[in-house]
C-alpha cells in the first residue's frame, strides 16, 4: 500500500499533533515494512526527524510543483498524490484534498474549534468554516475515543458508520526513570522535591491560571510544594507568582520530560476540554501518582485545591493511583493504533 500523510503538524516544534503523525508514522512504518508512507506538506525549511529518516519506507519528497504550493489543498496535493500512486490519503489535522479523487482517512482530534471561548483555541476559523465540507469529502472519519465519536456525529450529523475510533498511545521509552538519574536530572536543571509536574501552554482551555491559584492554596497546607510547569507562561502571570516555588521549563526533550515525571509527586492536567488527554497516558506510563487519574471539576476552586493537597499528601492514595496508571497505560500502544489505522486505510480504499 502506499499511504500518504499530511506532514505540516511535523513543522511545529512541539505539540500533540506533532507527536500523532510522529509516533504513528514510527509504527506503521515497522508493523508494515511493505508499505511506502510519503509525508507530504506544502510547507518548506522543515527537518523530517532523525527517527523517520532511518525508515526505509518513509519518504518527505519537496513539492515539485513550487506554483502550486499556493493552491496545496485544491491542486498542489492532488497532483502530489497522483505522482506518486497514492493509494489512500490521511488527513492527520482536519484536512483532506477538497478534490476526492482518492480515498482519505480524516482525523477528528477534538471538538475544540466549534467551542465558545475559552475552550476555542484562536485561529481556529479557517478549520470551522472549511472542515464541515471537508467531513463529507472524506472517506472515513477517525477520532481518538467513543466521545468525540458520538460527539462529532451528533454535531454534524454524520452517520456513526463512517466514524472509526481509534485510541493513542504513550512512547514505549515513557517508563520510570532511575532514582539516581531523576536526582542527577533535577539538580542540574536547579529544581527541588516536592513538586507537581503540568504543562503550561497559552490557550485559555488548558486553565494554568487554576492550577496556579489551586497551587497557591495548597502551599498554605504543604508550605514546600513546589510546581513545575513545562512550557511558557505570561510575563503577568510569573510576576503574579514571582515569590517562589514556581519553576517554568522550556519544552523538553523526551528524556528530560521522562526525568521531570518520573520525579513529581504528581502530573496535574487541569484542561477544561481534550479529545483524548495525551500527556495524561503519558503521566501513567511513567508511573507518576496522579495519572490513575484524580479526578476533579477544575473551574471549582475549593474542589481542586482539595485534591491537590489529598495526592501531594497522602501516601497510600499516591501507590494505589500510581499502581492503577500503570496497570491503564498497558493498554495502549503505537503498535495497536498503527494496526488499527491501517484497517482504516482498507475500509477507505473499499469503500471509496
Amino acid at each position: 500500500m502506499r499511504i500518504a500523510i499530511d506532514a505540516t503538524p511535523l513543522t511545529c516544534s512541539t505539540g500533540g499533533i506533532r507527536r500523532y503523525v510522529e509516533e504513528l508514522t514510527r509504527a506503521l512504518a515497522l508493523c508494515s515494512p511493505n508499505d511506502d508512507i510519503f509525508l507530504l506538506t506544502d510547507q518548506q525549511g522543515w527537518l523530517l526527524p532523525e527517527e523517520l529518516r532511518q525508515l526505509a519506507n518513509v519518504q518527505a519528497p519537496a513539492p515539485e510543483r513550487e506554483h502550486l504550493r499556493g493552491k496545496w489543498w485544491s491542486l498542489g496535493l492532488p497532483w502530489a498524490l497522483a505522482r506518486h500512486r497514492i493509494d489512500v490519503f490521511h488527513g492527520s489535522d482536519f484536512a483532506v484534498p477538497y478534490l476526492p479523487l482518492r480515498p482519505s482517512v480524516l482525523v477528528v482530534h477534538d471538538l475544540s474549534p466549534w467551542k465558545n471561548p475559552p475552550l476555542r483555541a484562536e485561529g481556529a476559523g479557517r478549520v470551522r468554516s472549511r472542515a464541515p465540507c471537508l467531513f463529507r469529502i472524506a472517506t472515513l472519519l477517525v477520532t481518538p475515543s467513543e466521545a468525540v465519536k458520538w460527539e462529532l456525529a451528533d454535531a454534524f450529523g454524520i452517520p456513526p458508520s463512517r466514524i472509526v475510533v481509534t485510541p493513542l498511545a504513550a512512547r514505549g521509552e515513557f517508563r520510570p526513570a532511575a532514582e539516581a538519574e531523576v536526582t542527577s536530572w533535577l539538580r542540574q536543571h536547579g529544581l527541588r522535591q516536592p513538586y507537581l509536574a503540568a504543562l503550561a501552554a497559552p490557550q485559555p482551555r488548558k486553565n494554568i491560571e487554576n492550577l496556579l491559584d489551586a497551587w497557591a492554596a495548597a502551599r498554605t497546607i504543604c508550605p514546600d510544594l513546589r510546581l513545575v510547569c513545562m512550557g511558557s507562561l505570561p510575563g503577568a502571570t510569573m510576576k503574579r507568582y514571582s515569590q517562589g516555588g514556581l519553576d517554568v521549563l522550556p519544552p523538553l526533550p523526551d528524556s528530560g520530560l521522562r526525568n521531570l515525571l518520573s520525579g513529581a509527586v504528581a502530573f496535574v492536567y487541569p484542561s477544561l476540554y481534550e479529545g483524548f488527554g495525551l500527556p495524561v497516558l503519558e503521566a501513567m506510563q511513567m508511573s507518576v501518582a496522579g495519572g490513575a487519574a484524580l479526578q476533579v471539576d477544575v473551574t471549582n476552586a475549593e474542589l481542586f485545591r482539595r485534591a491537590v493537597v489529598e495526592v501531594a499528601t497522602n501516601p497510600r492514595l499516591q501507590a494505589d493511583l500510581r499502581a492503577k496508571g500503570m496497570q491503564r497505560s498497558s493498554q495502549f500502544s503505537w503498535r495497536t493504533t498503527a494496526v488499527l489505522t491501517r484497517q482504516s486505510y482498507v475500509e477507505a480504499i473499499r469503500r471509496f
